[in-house]
């Protein structure tokens, strides 16, 4: 009888020392809607940190998304889909931050917007597009300073300069 006491008590302790979040197990969470349908999937480590492909759907059961993550920071290329399964948008980043050029697409599969970022912040061009791929609008950013702003007329097809530097008319 007390070696079953004392084997319960060992067994007690044991079970409360491997419980901390430390120590918890690997795996996959997963969430639905209220109809039954995946809503997220998100890996975790050991140390329960986003750590893998996470995927959200829409409610009808198609991706929305696909985001990498590497100790619970995102580091990788997040994918962004329309319903159709049409890529929507990029975005990629490095140690949590966007870093590179993030792209979007019209439905259409036609190139909507790039923008470039260095540590999080828009830093070179940015280009804006029409629906038929046309481009409308470019940016120049410096550190997320907006330092020039060119418009394309589409009639005369000339491009105009307007400078938002401070000092500047």
């Amino acid at each position: 009888m007390f070696i079953k006491i004392l084997l319960a008590i060992i067994l007690f302790i044991t079970t409360l020392l491997t419980s901390s979040d430390c120590m918890a197990q690997a795996g996959i969470e997963k969430q639905y809607y209220i109809n039954g349908k995946v809503k997220l999937e998100t890996v975790y480590n050991k140390r329960h940190e986003k750590h893998g492909i996470e995927k959200l759907y829409y409610e009808t059961g198609e991706l929305w998304s696909k985001t990498i993550y590497m100790r619970d920071r995102k580091d990788g290329v997040e994918k962004i889909y329309y319903k159709s399964g049409q890529m929507m948008k990029e975005k990629p980043y490095m140690k949590g931050m966007l870093y590179g050029t993030e792209a979007a697409y019209w439905e259409n599969g036609e190139l909507m917007e790039e923008i470039s970022y260095i540590d999080g912040m828009k830093d070179g061009a940015a280009k804006y597009y029409d629906i038929d791929g046309t481009l409308m609008e470019e940016k120049i950013w410096e550190s997320n300073q907006l330092i020039e702003t060119r418009k394309t007329n589409l009639r005369a097809t000339s491009v105009n300069n307007m400078s938002t530097s401070v000092g500047q008319p």
